[in-house]
């Protein structure tokens, strides 16, 4: 049984990481060439589509200036644009410079309500055809909203999820290192799922919704854009991904930062299969994306991680062939990379060879705290921020 076990959560493994992508890669080849499907061109003759950008705000004195002129320089028709901003229990300056701005709607939540109710308010202000949801310090390239309003023509489309960049001018920072690695992987598997079928999820530092299809988020929703994603997903409508609608957000500070941010991900994903279950569409592809990108990922593999090392520890220790004592000295091999890591990032040293696994299990760490402090009824939904470098 042991063993059942332990070659089980190493297939699983390889299969949410490596096979899974594989397959997707092949399938949307082939969906290219089988289709032909012509990609239409940036022309701004067509691009009519009304847009309400919506920023939620808890304290961001220090970019909400900031983001208010990105907002403001985007490349799109100043008529066809709303921005609404809700200041959420603020107790720093960020009132007062929103208020100094014209043309925006400015909502003041005196109590601090959590960005699931933020998000709630704002909606109930918003009159365009397209909600678009970004953080106050995720800053978006100047055409990001014509690529949007393009992806919008297919009116299958509900959602649009965009990309994320880790912008960080310190390039040997483990954080922004590891973290922008991470997030190109996970463009480049959201590109494929999106050119088979839809993605499962966006990134909340920017993505939109037509505004028709916004169903209110329960007060104690943590993963808002997830939830956010599974109702247009549950609806019949598709998620498209777009890769030219640009979010940049600067690297977390500090490792102890990064930590912050990604338990409370662990939470929200604990939340997410509570109130989603293991197959939440009816569509079958979907249920399959999700297990595949989510469930595994989420569950299984940070206790996979423990479970393989001690397993294999129990299986050499009983006198098993030589073929478990080669992978047990490789776990060694990769755990003892994964000390070296955490040495080097102490140092402020770059080298991807040992940064690579530390920060592998650095995230399937952070989640599996995250799964059990939500457990522990340990997580709020109001957010903690985490130290960002400017």
């Amino acid at each position: 049984m042991i063993v059942f076990v332990f070659w089980l959560l190493i297939a699983l493994l390889l299969y949410t990481y490596l096979l899974y992508p594989f397959i997707l890669g092949t399938f949307s080849v082939i969906k290219r060439i089988a289709t032909k499907k012509i990609i239409p061109s940036l022309n701004k003759e067509h691009l009519k589509t009304s847009f309400s950008i919506i920023i939620p705000a808890y304290n961001e004195a220090k970019h909400i200036a900031q983001k208010i002129e990105n907002t403001l320089q985007l490349d799109y028709p100043t008529h066809l644009i709303e921005i609404i901003i809700v200041a959420d229990g603020c107790t720093d300056n960020t009132i007062n410079i929103t208020q100094s701005f014209s043309n925006i709607k400015v909502i003041v939540n005196e109590e601090r309500l959590g960005k699931s109710q933020a998000l709630n308010v704002a909606m109930s202000y918003a009159s365009n055809e397209i909600a678009v949801f970004t953080d106050a310090n995720a800053f978006l390239n100047s055409k990001c909203l014509q690529y949007i309003a393009l992806s919008f023509l297919n009116t299958k489309t509900g959602g649009v999820a965009c990309e994320k960049k880790i912008s960080n001018p310190f390039i040997e920072h483990l954080v922004s290192n590891m973290e922008g690695l991470y997030w190109k992987y996970e463009s480049v598997i959201k590109n494929w799922e999106s050119q088979v079928h839809s993605v499962i999820g966006a990134a909340g530092e920017l993505f939109c919704i037509r505004t028709s299809l916004y169903t209110p988020l329960n007060s104690n929703v943590i993963l808002d854009d997830f939830i956010l994603s599974s109702t247009i997903l549950k609806k019949g409508y598709s998620i498209s991904y777009q890769k030219k609608a640009l979010a940049s957000e600067p690297a977390t500070t500090s490792l102890y930062e990064e930590a912050k941010r990604k338990v409370r991900i662990g939470a929200g994903a604990a939340q997410s299969l509570k109130i989603l279950g293991l197959f939440p569409y009816k569509n079958v592809w979907l249920n399959i994306q999700f297990i595949s990108r989510r469930v595994i990922r989420w569950v299984i593999s940070p206790l996979g991680l423990i479970v393989i090392f001690f397993a294999n520890f129990y299986i050499v220790q009983h006198g098993a062939i030589q073929l478990y004592s080669v992978l047990f000295f490789a776990q060694l091999c990769f755990y003892i990379l994964t000390f070296i890591g955490l040495i080097f990032h102490w140092l402020k040293q770059t080298n991807k060879l040992a940064l690579t696994p530390f920060y592998f299990v650095f995230m399937n760490i952070c989640m599996l705290i995250g799964f059990i402090s939500y457990m522990l009824n340990f997580q709020t939904v109001f957010w903690k921020k985490s130290k960002r470098i400017t």
